[in-house]
């Protein structure tokens, strides 16, 4: 009866040790798989981060080729703005001689008009002699 009671308690702690040993086992391959899981999540987060860095790589590069053409463009206006200057200058000049020339063709039929009065009295005066 002491070796029976002796095998069962020999054969309790047997099993308990191996209950114990499965229990680690299991928590071991729980941490295993909660490692795997992780590590996937940081695969996707790392791949997700290395697509989020070339999209920003490419707005970066688009957000320049626009800068440098937003750049050339002011570049243009002020060129063209220049011209405009220019032209508008040439514009006003041009209307001054216009002016100058419309008022000197007035001064000329007003003394034309003149001439021609005194003429028509000189005839007109040497008419009635």
């Amino acid at each position: 009866a002491v070796v029976s009671t002796q095998s069962t308690g020999t054969a309790e702690a047997f099993r308990q040790a191996h209950d114990e040993r499965m229990e680690v086992l299991e928590q071991w391959e729980s941490i295993i798989l909660q490692m795997q899981r992780r590590d996937e999540e940081m695969e996707i987060g790392a791949e997700e981060l290395r697509t989020l860095k070339s999209q920003i790589k490419v707005t970066e590069n688009q957000m320049s080729e626009k800068q440098q053409f937003l750049e050339s463009e002011q570049e243009n206006n002020h060129e063209k703005e220049k011209v405009v200057d220019v032209a508008e200058r040439q514009v006003a000049k041009i209307r001054l001689d216009f002016q100058d020339a419309e008022n000197a063709r007035i001064q000329f039929r007003d003394e034309l008009e003149t001439l021609k009065y005194c003429t028509e009295r000189t005839n007109s005066d040497l008419e009635v002699r």
